[in-house]
């Protein structure tokens, strides 16, 4: 009778392999992100699984629990809590359903364990709305029936885990005749790739210890075949939320979402799920997942900007802003400028700007009743999950953002970069202080990605930015500071003066960005007639000046002011922008802006 090496799976068995997995999964996270492919070429789905186990490993490394249900129920609750992308959601469901199919037992036998991952397999597959053949949901399934065929000859973990991951080794060479993109592209499934490398370092647990898989040579090294087909994204935005509350239906919050997007999956148990969709529309899918319970994390990411930047030069600057930039779409897109969402706080809601939460919709709602408006900052994890997805690439990086001394928004992408560069084996990232806002800034990051288009070098562009952000102005009027009141810029004493006086102030930028007064007029469209003969005066020695003119609520307006300052300076150039909800939140219904590059440094 043969000797059996490995009869059960405790709870610091399963810790080591899941520790071991991760790191596999780590160590080739470029790679897979290289061949993703499905469902959106957005070079993500590496990132997204590693960013996921490392969460688990975080968890589970180093554990003396023995009892195999406790750990693999921190494992499916840290991966719950910290999923990205769609393969952190299957691989989230996967370890809920382990978990919950190994109830009651303190260690796995290879017949528990079939079961265990029996029923991981299929919470998997019941998470997706349209689950497809092709993808790791197939692999997972290859992995499941072969432990299930090979329990009936062998209670030996060691025989069997080895014997199962080669199936699911051939079932991810399936992956390509199952899924017509990937047969185009020429990979297999990114998604499923990274399933087949966790077992790989988990299998590696058992025989040489928790260690990674070495990286394969250069030469050996896939990359998808693919050409860049923006327009092939039908929705543009990864949407995920994380919800809390009692009786929690899965079933029912999945079939809510149905109508919005696609590539939906809903994982989690009765208590937390998070809920993953592809929409146009990411404040549908936040607005559907409030009606189950407390929202308590939100995430989007443009995947038609990720997919841009899959096929961008290699060595072009990238150039990153943040929403306090105020740009319109199709520059934005055309010039290859990633943005990072401040927040805006709605009472006990919080919004990233201009994604979950478009100008429009903040009028609305400012209109409905009084709501007193906060703002804040990105945290650095946003900007370094920027940063780094460009940087990991070969990109350099300029990040070019808000005044410093209007937000804490500069400060936090400065420690994101500096982060990075301590990280060291990534493409240089540099940040730069605007010192403006709004159209303003937007003009300084337009020059700036032109001389990237332009094939400047890093530090060629960030000197054309830091000479744009020295001749930047900006010069607003609102027709009352109740906003600026309640936002702590100005005293009440001060409006009560301006009332009383029928004053209505200027506001501009100092030279390190800060707001100060910039003139008076009596009365609102004197102020606004004084907007326009400012951009004037400054800008006169220009042969073909650009101003940006932005508004909140106030288009028709908006209109007049740039069609006065095109009138008068005959073959100039104008765009119109209503302005953030986050500098909305500071300016009032009404406010109207202009900003231009003037001809002198400040």
């Amino acid at each position: 009778m043969p000797v059996v090496r490995v009869a059960y799976l405790d709870g610091r068995r399963l810790a080591r392999a899941l520790v071991a997995g991760a790191r596999a999964v780590a160590a080739r996270r470029e790679d897979l992100d290289r061949i993703n492919v499905f469902p959106v070429a957005d070079n993500d789905t590496g990132s997204n699984l590693a960013a996921t186990l490392a969460r688990v490993s975080a968890a589970v490394a180093g554990t003396r629990e023995r009892n195999l249900v406790r750990v693999a129920r921190l494992a499916a609750d840290e991966a719950l809590m910290g999923s990205r992308g769609n393969s952190g959601a299957i691989l989230a469901q996967l370890l809920e359903g382990f978990a919950g199919g190994a109830a009651g037992v303190l260690r796995l036998t290879t017949r528990g364990f079939s079961a265990a991952v029996a029923t991981g397999a299929a919470a998997a597959r019941e998470a997706m709305a349209q689950p497809r053949e092709g993808t790791v949901l197939s692999v997972i399934a290859a992995f499941a029936e072969e432990v299930a065929r090979r329990v009936r000859e062998t209670a030996d973990f060691a025989v069997l885990l080895p014997l199962a991951a080669a199936e699911a080794s051939r079932a991810l060479a399936r992956t390509p005749d199952q899924l017509p993109v990937l047969r185009r592209a020429g990979v297999v499934d990114a998604g499923a790739q990274g399933f087949v490398l966790f077992l790989e370092g988990a299998l590696a647990a058992f025989g040489r210890g928790a260690a990674a898989l070495p990286l394969p040579p250069p030469e050996d090294r896939v990359e998808a075949r693919i050409r860049e087909a923006r327009e092939s994204i039908l929705f543009r935005y990864c949407t995920e939320a994380l919800v809390k509350g009692e009786r929690l239906d899965r079933d029912a919050l999945r079939r809510a979402l149905a109508p919005l997007g696609d590539s939906i999956a809903v994982v989690g148990g009765a208590s937390r799920l998070r809920a993953h969709v592809h929409v146009n529309r990411p404040e549908d899918v936040f607005a559907v997942v409030r009606r189950f319970g407390d929202v308590v994390e939100t995430k989007v990411e443009d995947m038609r900007a990720q997919h841009v930047d899959r096929f961008a030069a290699r060595g072009r600057v990238a150039i990153v802003t943040d929403s306090a930039c105020d740009l319109p779409d199709a520059v934005l897109e055309s010039e290859r400028v990633t943005v990072v969402p401040l927040r805006l706080h709605l009472g006990d809601e919080t919004f990233l700007d201009k994604i979950t939460i478009t100008p429009a919709e903040f009028h609305r709602r400012l209109a409905e009743g009084r709501l007193v408006a906060r703002t804040s900052q990105p945290p650095p994890a946003d900007f370094r999950e920027v940063y780094g997805a460009l940087a990991a690439h070969g990109t350099p990086v300029l990040g070019i953002h808000v005044a410093g001394a209007l937000s804490g928004t500069f400060s936090a992408a400065r420690t994101a970069a500096a982060a990075l560069r301590a990280d060291g084996g990534l493409a240089p990232v540099a940040v730069l202080d605007s010192r403006s806002v709004s159209v303003a800034q937007g003009l300084v990051v337009r020059e700036a990605a032109r001389a990237a288009r332009g094939g400047g070098t890093l530090a060629e562009v960030l000197a054309i930015a830091d000479a744009a952000a020295s001749r930047a102005r900006l010069y607003a009027a609102v027709p009352s500071l109740d906003a600026l009141v309640r936002g702590g810029r100005v005293t009440a004493g001060q409006r009560a003066l301006a009332n009383a006086l029928g004053v209505v102030p200027l506001l501009t930028l100092s030279v390190s960005g800060r707001a100060k007064p910039g003139g008076a007029a009596w009365g609102f469209p004197r102020a606004c007639a004084k907007l326009v003969e400012k951009a004037l005066a400054r800008t006169r020695g220009l042969l073909v000046p650009t101003w940006g003119v932005a508004h909140f609520g106030a288009p028709q307006l908006a209109a007049r002011i740039a069609e006065e300052l095109l009138g008068r300076r005959p073959g100039s150039d104008a765009f119109l922008m209503e302005i953030a909800p986050v500098l909305a939140a500071h300016a009032g219904p009404g406010a109207v802006a202009v900003g231009f590059l003037g001809l002198r440094t400040r």
